[in-house]
């Protein structure tokens, strides 16, 4: 129970009045459990990080390529100093799940 104190400009200083509140439950997912795993840890730790490209077999240089940032960030990543963005854990775990290496994969040509 939660106590709210109130004063009106009538009533004696400091009246209490209490009200119970009910807490409901989170509505179940339909998701899938590999869905569930990829969404409820969006976010990776550095070390986390690191040995995940260790299994996927990628330089730092590689996952610059891969997903499309800086080697800087890939850094700041590893390092500790940047947090990790959830659509990089996300794809990282993805390639992890399906056991694919990322190099495996056929990338289209970029234009500019």
């Amino acid at each position: 129970m939660i106590a709210i104190h109130t004063q009106t400009r009538n009533s004696p200083p400091m009246q209490s009045k209490t009200r119970k509140t009910t807490k409901t439950k989170p509505a179940k997912s339909s998701k899938t459990p590999k869905a569930d795993l990829l969404a409820t840890q969006p976010h990776m730790k550095p070390d986390e990080f690191k040995e995940t490209l260790k299994s996927l077999g990628m330089e730092y240089q590689d996952a610059t390529e891969r997903l499309g940032i800086s080697i800087r960030t890939v850094w700041g990543y590893a390092c500790g100093d940047m947090v990790i963005s959830a659509p990089v854990a996300k794809l990282l775990r993805l390639w992890l799940q399906i056991k694919q290496s990322p190099k495996s994969v056929k990338w289209p040509a970029v234009s500019q």
